[in-house]
């Protein structure tokens, strides 16, 4: 039997994408291994941005080699699972203005996030031209 098709329209995928404050950053290691961290997350302009601390092994991985996937998921119930993955090469933002305006995107009231125009930290972005995406919602056979 071949699965149902769940994967969310590109429309609903930007939807979901920009009500997420948070994704699972995954970088691959020096021999090839993958790495992960959470970092901070916002959707503008229809691409991912994310904010990683210089002090960690995601950063050293992203400058060695910008490959990286964003995994961001939502599970209320079980027919309630969404979720959306976002492969890429992530880009350095280098516009000051654009900084200023993802701090407080980024910003979480009551989590200590570094400040994206600050020293300790750089804003990556990734487009959204390779997404992979759920919804159990879209199950039609469900037991």
């Amino acid at each position: 039997m071949a699965r149902e098709k769940i994967a969310m329209p590109h429309e609903e995928v930007e939807q979901f994408l920009a009500q997420q404050r948070w994704a699972v950053l995954a970088t691959l290691d020096e021999d090839g291994s993958p790495w992960a961290d959470l970092v901070a997350c916002a959707l503008v302009n229809r691409d991912l941005h994310f904010q990683v601390c210089r002090t960690t092994r995601s950063h050293a991985n992203i400058e060695r080699d910008p490959r990286v996937c964003c995994a961001m998921d939502v599970f209320p119930s079980y027919y309630e699972i969404k979720g959306a993955s976002v492969h890429g090469h992530a880009r350095r933002v280098e516009d000051s203005e654009l900084c200023v305006t993802l701090a407080s995107r980024l910003a979480d009231p009551g989590v200590p996030v570094a400040d994206p125009a600050g020293d300790d930290s750089d804003l990556y972005v990734v487009s959204l031209d390779d997404v992979f995406s759920f919804d159990f919602g879209r199950i039609q056979s469900k037991y």
